[in-house]
């Protein structure tokens, strides 16, 4: 649910100015403050690009 996502997605954003942060979504809305996208295509980088 919405609020849960929240909460985890506070807790990630913590902790990823500590830390290295894999983060695997299928919404652009959860990586709008990734650092660093990289878009995978059979377990291959296809694409690149900077949040």
């Amino acid at each position: 649910d919405n609020s849960t996502e929240k909460e985890v997605m506070a807790a990630i954003e913590g902790l990823s100015h500590q830390l290295t942060v894999i983060l695997i979504a299928h919404r652009l809305s959860t990586l709008e403050k990734c650092d660093r996208i990289f878009q995978l295509d059979q377990g291959q980088v296809c694409q690149e690009s900077k949040g």
